[in-house]
């Protein structure tokens, strides 16, 4: 199933008008694009490639829950949360205690966006359902986050702009141009190709850099060189790759990777500070850190979800704080005094936004239903 995955392509148009596109080409089009049909076809396109494994994922579905009850847990969501500092039983319940905190919250940011989708899409296009917000336009391919959306939702057009997805073109035109450069005036198209592919790489390799000061900033180590020799920047061109941001630690002793196709945009930005969170956070690290003080080498308990806290906290400061971007400080017009930041105004698009859906997932556990 994650090889087809990685291998899933949409294609439309036949002949020579036939055009094909992996996941990080649809997610383009939802990320950039505000042409309504273009982003429902992108949507609708990319998962209609799941087709396939449906019967496969059915089947994975039988196998994990009789893998969990012949270790005594009464299906694999019960095995799950019985990862965690409470009773499995417990868990459900303590998330909807925290769900009826942000839920105001929520609810203001959503009538928010719907009423601002609307000025843009129209009434009709704007929402579905009856005050639904329609799941191709939230600028996500999996509705995670709505910070793809901030030209539209931004409160205070013009009141500073930390525009990363902008400084960070500019610094890949940059790397290509010195690409190009070393390959003189007369490059043909192999070799125009082959300096596109390393000033991907370059700015890459830049963003992750970036990420990595600010975690050293905090007295962290700098990662190993063999994280640097061994990550996967971008997308390989001789063999299909789940492009998904992953971290890995191969071996509890230092040996840490990233998995990644990186483009020079914010989400992918954002997305770096995420994975190596979750590499700071891991124990792997941390005899590579014997010169950092005790204090700062604090070995905290295991989860996946404390994982996730970690890398989407590590998120937050990259929003709001001048050292954050790229360029190393806010760009733009006067800053309005309800502004509270040029960035601050997006943490509630990218971290409230997925509650309910983290919501959904806990709720969905014990209920198979059917797979769609």
């Amino acid at each position: 199933m994650e090889g087809a995955y990685g291998a899933g392509t949409y294609c439309t148009g036949e002949g020579e008008a036939k055009q094909c596109r992996q996941l990080g080409d649809l997610e383009d089009v939802l990320r950039s694009s505000r042409d309504y049909d273009a982003q429902l076809d992108a949507w609708q396109g990319w998962h209609s490639t799941a087709k396939e494994s449906r019967r496969d994922y059915a089947r994975f579905v039988e196998l994990v829950n009789e893998g969990a009850t012949e270790q005594g847990h009464a299906n694999a969501g019960a095995m799950w949360r019985a990862g965690y500092d409470m009773p499995a039983e417990q868990f459900a319940a303590e998330t909807d205690r925290l769900w009826e905190q942000v839920r105001p919250l929520y609810e203001q940011l959503h009538c928010f966006a719907r009423d601002r989708l609307q000025q843009t899409y129209g009434v009709e296009k704007g929402q579905v359902g009856g005050g639904l917000i329609p799941a191709h336009l939230t600028g996500n391919m999996w509705q995670q986050d709505w910070g793809n959306l901030w030209d539209i939702l931004q409160p205070y057009p013009g009141a500073g702009s930390l525009d990363i997805t902008a400084a960070l073109e500019k610094q890949y035109q940059q790397d290509m141009g010195a690409a190009l450069a070393k390959r003189g005036s007369g490059a043909d198209a192999k070799a125009r190709f082959e300096a596109g592919r390393e000033a991907q790489l370059q700015v890459a390799r830049q963003m992750t850099e970036r990420a990595q000061d600010f975690y050293v900033s905090l007295g962290m180590p700098k990662l190993p060189e063999s994280y640097w020799a061994k990550t996967q920047f971008i997308k390989p061109l001789d063999r299909d790759v789940v492009c998904h941001a992953s971290a890995w630690d191969m071996d509890m002793g230092g040996d840490v990777r990233t998995k990644m196709c990186i483009k020079p945009n914010e989400e992918d930005f954002t997305t770096i500070y995420h994975e190596l969170g979750h590499l700071y956070y891991d124990p792997g690290l941390q005899p590579a850190a014997a010169a950092v003080p005790e204090r700062r080498q604090r070995r905290f308990p295991r989860g996946d979800r404390r994982h996730h806290r970690a890398g989407d906290d590590a998120e937050v400061p990259q929003l709001d704080r001048p050292g954050g971007h790229p360029a190393g400080k806010p760009r733009g017009g006067a800053q309005q005094p309800d502004a509270h930041g040029p960035g601050q105004g997006r943490v509630p698009a990218v971290r409230v936004d997925d509650r309910p859906l983290a919501l959904g997932r806990v709720r969905r556990l014990d209920q198979p239903g059917p797979l769609q």
